[in-house]
């Protein structure tokens, strides 16, 4: 999603290239982006390299249903085969490991593009409310802060809905 798709979104088209507005806007679409990433995993990439450390003989990824592990390079530098690969479960077994992390380069699974957008803008214009008060400009956008002292925004319950499927597993 560009910056563009987004200020079409929230009808202000112009405040993309607005030395003024565009960082803002900026910063609320790379934050939705960064949610949503985290809730579901990689967007929009082919490849993905993880670095984790082995639990036992085993490589545990932050991801599942996985397409393809790519490679599998051992803390040594050493390109290792291994002994088997759970794509779904996203588990990489060795047959013996070493101490240190891996770096694992895995194709991750393909989610809904169309569903993803809406949602990344979902939660983009959460993100932003109309300034008000004076010495500002009627109608600028500013992202919303949470002085309530809680972390975390509100998520908009639709854009909760649409990533609802595909979120990560938690532990």
């Amino acid at each position: 999603m560009t910056l563009k798709d987004f200020a079409d979104y929230l009808k202000v088209a112009a405040w993309a290239d607005d030395a003024s507005n565009g960082p803002a806007l900026d910063e609320a679409l790379n934050s939705a982006i960064s949610w949503c990433e985290g809730a579901v995993g990689p967007l929009g990439v082919d490849e993905v390299t993880y670095r984790v450390e082995p639990r036992g003989s085993s490589l545990l990824l932050p991801a599942f249903d996985l397409q393809e592990v790519v490679s599998v390079v051992s803390p040594s530098g050493v390109e290792v085969t291994p002994t088997s690969v759970r794509l779904a479960a996203a588990i990489v077994t060795l047959s013996s490991v070493e101490a240190g992390a891996y770096a694992v380069t895995v194709r991750p699974r393909v989610l809904p593009a169309d569903s993803m957008r809406l949602a990344i803008k979902l939660v983009g214009s959460q993100l932003f409310t109309p300034r008000r008060g004076a010495g500002k400009q009627a109608g600028a956008i500013t992202p919303v802060a949470d002085t309530s002292g809680k972390t975390g925004f509100a998520i908009p319950n639709r854009a909760a809905e649409i990533v609802a499927p595909y979120l990560l597993p938690t532990i």
